[in-house]
């Protein structure tokens, strides 16, 4: 998981990173952005969903970050963003902070803590006005599913060409230890995409760790993930779809699957939105949502949004899934509002 500082830290830290930058001739060098994401959800089960939403309500999902860029010649940049969320005492972590250097004009190479380039979204996660739903399809990017990564610590090297299209090869290679105090070591993927900007984006990945863990029937194994997903836009018609796949080496327990598709109508500064999820893990759990949504921007950096949304459930062996254990309901409706900001 990521390394946790105080809102006192949060304040020197970018302080730190202004000063250190303010040393460029030119200070439209750098570049500093952020967001803020507030967010609530009540369900009617007591039976707590992606480990938050229940009956009693939840307010906890308000996140922001502050990302700061520099611009620091015409090969070199260096980025870094901190994240804070209301869980876990309002803590702020360190989502990302790395340095690239451009090689030639289809050549890069990236080192440092960097986002995870294997998801459609996982990029940019966390920036919910970037995307039409309150909450990215938890399907797949809930920590319940365990299906992406938000960061890894290495290195990566990216290959691009193309003109209308392009086109981009991302190689990598580094380790992350997330929450639970899962270790994966020896990190290595690939990461294939095609990008139009009339039409939209392609994403293919692969990726594959050495798991250190605490369980036994997992240490040591090799686990993998494949992960297709893509998104397009046709004059007002809006689509996302992603499939993601994971392994772990002869444990076959551990095997799951998530995939999500939307379908988005762009009215005005409107866009009702439909989202159909299914989450699948080997233990038994089936489970399957549909969200009705709608999208609002206010402004060119504010969107308001509502959904309702309905998630079926069966399950195996005490796994709950999505949800901390199997709920009573055999359907639990979510409601859930919420506003974001960019600047």
């Amino acid at each position: 998981m990521l390394r946790k500082f105080t809102l006192v830290s949060l304040a020197s830290a970018v302080a730190l990173t202004l000063s250190q930058t303010a040393v460029a001739e030119n200070m439209d060098n750098i570049r500093v952005h952020g967001f803020v994401n507030t967010a609530s959800s009540v369900s009617n089960s007591s039976t707590k969903y992606v480990e938050r939403i229940d009956s009693d309500g939840d307010v906890t999902a308000t996140d922001y970050g502050l990302n700061v860029m520099a611009i620091i010649d015409q090969n070199l940049t260096i980025a870094t963003q901190l994240h804070g969320t209301g869980l876990e005492g309002n803590a702020v972590a360190l989502d990302w902070a790395f340095g690239r250097y451009k090689i030639s004009d289809s050549i890069a190479a990236k080192a440092g803590r960097m986002k995870y380039t294997g998801n459609l979204i996982s990029e940019y996660v966390n920036v919910a006005y970037a995307y039409p739903w309150i909450r990215a399809p938890e399907a797949i990017y809930s920590e319940s599913a365990d299906l992406f990564f938000e960061s890894y610590n290495g290195a990566a090297a990216v290959f691009s060409t193309g003109d209308d299209t392009e086109y981009n090869a991302e190689i990598y290679g580094g380790e992350e230890i997330e929450e639970e105090g899962i270790s994966h070591k020896q990190m290595m993927g690939l990461t294939l995409r095609a990008i139009n900007d009339d039409y939209g984006e392609l994403k293919l990945a692969y990726n594959r760790s050495s798991l250190l863990t605490a369980d036994d029937t997992q240490n040591g194994k090799t686990k993998t993930y494949l992960s297709i997903g893509g998104k397009a836009d046709w004059n007002q018609w809006k689509l996302l779809t992603e499939y993601v796949r994971s392994n772990v080496e002869g444990v076959p327990v551990h095997d799951s699957y998530g995939a999500f598709l939307t379908v988005g109508y762009k009215i005005g500064h409107t866009m009702p939105h439909l989202t159909y999820q299914k989450f699948d893990k080997n233990t038994g759990v089936n489970q399957s949502s549909w969200t009705l949504g709608v999208r609002h921007n206010l402004g060119s950096s504010t969107a308001l949004k509502l959904e309702v949304q309905q998630v079926t459930s069966e399950g195996g062996n005490n796994d709950g899934g999505l949800f901390e254990s199997q709920p009573a309901e055999s359907r639990v409706n979510i409601v859930s509002a919420a506003v974001n900001f960019v600047f």
